[in-house]
């Protein structure tokens, strides 16, 4: 027997509100938010450029697993030569600079440790002149092939903030060429220098470890249309001194459309004299 009018409407009521609240059965090719909530985990921090600008040469952390003679950056390349891409078991990423560029601090911490008088050339350890600093639950971050003497604002226990100078790109420890080595490492103690390294550009293998292996999020605060890194926080009176324009202050976070200018174009653009 057909139902009424009325029967029939509210049916119609019915499936349409399912429909609004529940949502489409069918595949979108898009995921679904809901059914994958862990695609919306946040990075427990963040890191700001370790140095002013990032228009360089990069190796990045090799994410093969401790493999020996094979290498997977987060990029996709799986070159174990050349510049970006990784090399074997490199545990960090290498932003190459010239000798003498500042280093500023990629989070707020303390400084767990710090190593001066290494000369540039000098290959007797492996990391030179470096600075560790603490940022609490078990994060640290690692700068290191520092130039001599240049780590003059720091000392172990102190304080740091976002964007803090530490010190200057050398060529001291095991490199070949002028670099900032930064390295990111998680679950360290108090007593231990070292945790587990991760690569800050998607979180391996952070996410892996904490049961979120189908998530990638990066760890650095922003990044530009090409994928580099950019300074999120601190200033730039040393670089912009250095480009002539001792009383420019470029601001953080930069707009989007000066952030793959030079640090001299932008303390140009950004300079309106001393008082």
């Amino acid at each position: 027997m057909p139902l009424p009018r009325k029967s029939m409407l509210q049916n119609w009521l019915f499936l349409l509100l399912a429909f609004v609240l529940g949502g489409s059965s069918c595949p979108t090719g898009v995921p679904n938010q809901q059914s994958n909530p862990q695609s919306q985990a946040e990075p427990p921090i963040q890191f700001s450029l370790p140095l002013a600008s990032d228009n360089m040469q990069h190796y990045f952390f090799d994410q093969d697993d401790g493999e020996n003679g094979s290498c997977r950056a987060y990029n996709g390349s799986t070159a174990c030569t050349g510049f970006e891409s990784a090399y074997d078991n490199h545990r960090g990423t290498d932003f190459s600079a010239q000798t003498g560029t500042r280093v500023f601090a990629a989070a707020a911490g303390k400084i767990f440790k710090k190593v001066d008088g290494v000369d540039d050339g000098d290959m007797t350890t492996d990391e030179g002149n470096y600075i560790v600093i603490d940022h609490g639950q078990g994060f640290r971050t690692f700068y290191l092939h520092l130039q001599k003497g240049t780590l003059v604002n720091t000392s172990e226990g102190l304080p740091v903030t976002c964007g803090e100078d530490l010190g200057a790109v050398g060529l001291s420890g095991k490199t070949m060429g002028s670099h900032l080595h930064f390295g990111a490492h998680f679950g360290a103690n108090e007593g231990v220098e070292k945790g587990t390294p991760f690569d800050p550009y998607d979180g391996f293998p952070y996410w892996k470890e904490h049961n979120q292996s189908d998530i990638r999020t990066t760890f650095w605060a922003s990044m530009d249309a090409q994928g580099r890194p950019l300074r999120t926080c601190g200033d730039t009176p040393s670089e912009c001194a250095a480009c002539g324009f001792p009383c420019a202050r470029v601001p953080f976070p930069r707009p989007i459309q000066l952030s793959g200018l030079s640090i001299c174009t932008l303390c140009e653009i950004y300079d309106n004299g001393c008082p």
